[in-house]
């Protein structure tokens, strides 16, 4: 009988943040439950290639190990060629924003692949879903989200706030670019903060409870919650992501929180797009994190639980039933 092997792709592996990387942990349970998994860097790929011929001469590594705990996280093998059409079961992308040209063109590329193969989340989808715009699809529970495609819509949507906006550039994570305004901002100010972050801006109002709670990051699997951590900004920050000095603490969801995570999960499976980030301040939802949503390590270290259990437990109940 054919071995079950799962590909992870995403960016240089020395680049990985153990204290927050969900990727090592799913690595690490599968090759605890005897599953090949290999890695590919997606930087050391040739993506001016065709599609056929990038996808069946994949440059991949072999993951001996992986260790959230340890110095050296990591283990990969020399580099070897794989076909991807007939050699993966799943193929699990964990490639960070920007949503560039680069990330665009790799999606793309793995979008050919066709349904045989299981992807984490679809590629031909998770492009064309913007994180910091998704909250617009859930009026219910998202906060107001302003797209600024022009300066005179950025100034337009700071005016309109009705205390201070919080302006971001949609194709960056991890609260990078992040700038606060008054209404009364002035103009030269916002210009200089469109030209540095353009072509599009995204604008929502400030939620106070980012001072007095901080930001709750909800991880989801094909609607099964696998586990909340509540991120606090550090002393002087109003950042509280977790590459910005943010620091984590056990928070209980309530209600609302579940029924959030439900409805946008519900929704999103259709697309194929099956583990979610959800943020909340407060009550409401300000992104959905579908490209490389992380932060499993906390959680599981906050909730005393082991959240990638579940995972690769639903991830296989997926593959399965795809089967």
């Amino acid at each position: 009988m054919k071995p079950i092997r799962y590909l992870v792709t995403g960016d240089p592996a020395h680049t990985m943040q153990p204290q927050f990387d969900t990727s090592l942990l799913m690595m690490h349970e599968l090759i605890k439950r005897g599953i090949e998994v290999d890695y590919c860097n997606l930087f050391k790929t040739d993506m001016k290639q065709s599609a056929k011929d990038y996808l069946s001469q994949l440059p991949v590594q072999n993951v001996l190990f992986a260790d959230n705990d340890a110095s050296c996280f990591i283990g990969l093998a020399p580099t070897h060629k794989a076909n991807c059409h007939t050699d993966y079961d799943v193929i699990i992308h964990r490639k960070d924003p920007p949503v560039d040209d680069f990330y665009i063109k790799k999606c793309q590329l793995f979008s050919t692949l066709g349904p045989k193969v299981l992807q984490i989340n679809n590629p031909d989808q998770i492009w064309r879903h913007q994180e910091h715009v998704l909250p617009m699809r859930y009026p219910e529970f998202g906060a107001p989200t302003f797209v600024c495609n022009t300066f005179e819509e950025l100034v337009s949507a700071v005016r309109n706030c009705p205390a201070e906006a919080v302006c971001k550039p949609n194709n960056e994570c991890s609260g990078i670019g992040i700038e606060f305004f008054q209404p009364t901002e002035s103009e030269a100010e916002l210009k200089k903060f469109w030209e540095l972050r353009k072509p599009q801006v995204i604008v929502q109002p400030f939620l106070k409870e980012i001072e007095t709670s901080g930001d709750l990051r909800v991880l989801i699997f094909n609607g099964v919650i696998l586990g909340s951590v509540m991120r606090v900004p550090k002393k002087g920050s109003r950042l509280a992501n977790l590459h910005q000095g943010g620091s984590g603490e056990f928070f209980e969801i309530n209600d609302l929180h579940r029924n959030a995570a439900k409805a946008v999960s519900d929704d999103l499976k259709q697309f194929g797009i099956y583990l979610i980030g959800l943020d909340f301040i407060g009550e409401k939802i300000t992104e959905v994190n579908i490209t490389s949503p992380t932060a499993l390590p906390l959680i599981n270290k906050l909730m005393g639980i082991q959240g990638h259990i579940v995972l690769i437990d639903e991830m296989e109940k997926l593959r399965q039933k795809r089967r």
